[in-house]
């Protein structure tokens, strides 16, 4: 053999090694990693901000691009909104470049946790996010596409589904899991009204969320009420019921949080609400039994009690 087919066999040989080895390098996707303390929206994250975050026991927090460095400076990580995330962006080349270069900068910050799409989206919205949510995974699989959809209480229009609650809202989640393939299922459900005026379907919605999680293999993330924002929404405090209600897993301190959807027993909590009902709606559960059940959906799930 002469001397420069050896060398051509050489760097075949070579070229080979290169692309197995970068075959063999695992590709790092997202993980949920310590359990999400958080909160909705909040103040701009400034560096005074983010160390009272820090001290208030916090974990997440929202953070525009500028923002990251103070999250990171007090060990914070970041829920990044803004920019140009947007469906409509990969259709557009001058914003679909745009975009791809906001994620090669922020990509490799240590702060970054998770990029914010979009809240509440109609079912009608799923294909366009499911579209965003697997060109992210390409471009950065180690943060979160987050989205949060909407409580069992929206309307037909609103979820973009039709029939009932359960009905309506089963086929909203249905879709959402079918296309848009979430890594981490969240979702909002505000019930505390004035003058005892409380929601229903808390426990519903729970348990609807966690089974759709379960059946996936994802955490999911429950958004609860802890303040008020209308006249018709009462705040909550020390001494109110917010405290004796099992808010999927940690949550009678925070507004979010989020938890593997796994079986393992949950706090059980110390009172219950006078008026409070099953899953399905009635009020005739039996709590002399652990856990507490009714004629009509037997048993509560674990997720419910504990």
């Amino acid at each position: 053999m002469s001397v420069r087919n050896a060398l051509f066999v050489c760097l075949a040989l070579l070229t080979i090694a290169v692309a197995c080895a970068q075959e063999a390098t695992p590709v790092k996707t997202w993980q949920l990693g310590t359990p999400i303390v958080t909160y909705w929206a909040g103040p701009p994250m400034t560096e005074a901000m983010a160390k009272q975050m820090a001290e208030g026991g916090f974990n997440l927090v929202w953070c525009t691009e500028q923002e990251l460095d103070n999250a990171h400076k007090f060990g914070l990580r970041a829920y990044l909104y803004g920019g140009p995330m947007s469906p409509e962006a990969l259709d557009d080349p001058a914003k679909r470049a745009e975009l791809e270069a906001y994620i090669a900068r922020v990509k490799n910050h240590p702060a970054l946790y998770a990029y914010h799409l979009q809240d509440e989206p109609t079912a009608g919205r799923f294909p366009a996010l499911a579209r965003l949510v697997a060109f992210l995974r390409e471009k950065d699989p180690a943060h979160l596409a987050y989205i949060n959809l909407f409580p069992t209480y929206a309307n037909n229009e609103q979820l973009g589904t039709e029939g009932d609650t359960v009905t309506a809202y089963q086929k909203h989640l249905d879709l959402f899991m079918e296309q848009v393939k979430p890594a981490l299922l969240s979702y909002d459900h505000y019930h505390f009204g004035i003058n005892g005026n409380d929601g229903g379907q808390y426990f519903l919605n729970l348990a609807m969320i966690r089974k759709a999680a379960q059946d996936a293999g994802i955490p999911f993330m429950s958004i609860v009420q802890a303040c008020t924002w209308s006249p018709g929404m009462r705040r909550n405090n020390a001494s109110s019921s917010i405290r004796r209600w099992p808010m999927g897993v940690w949550a009678s301190r925070t507004m979010s949080t989020a938890t593997p959807a796994t079986r393992a027993p949950l706090p059980r909590p110390t009172a219950r609400r006078p008026g409070a009902t099953t899953p399905c709606g009635s009020s005739t559960a039996s709590f002399s039994t652990s856990p507490p059940s009714c004629s009509h959906c037997g048993p509560w799930p674990r997720i419910m009690w504990g």
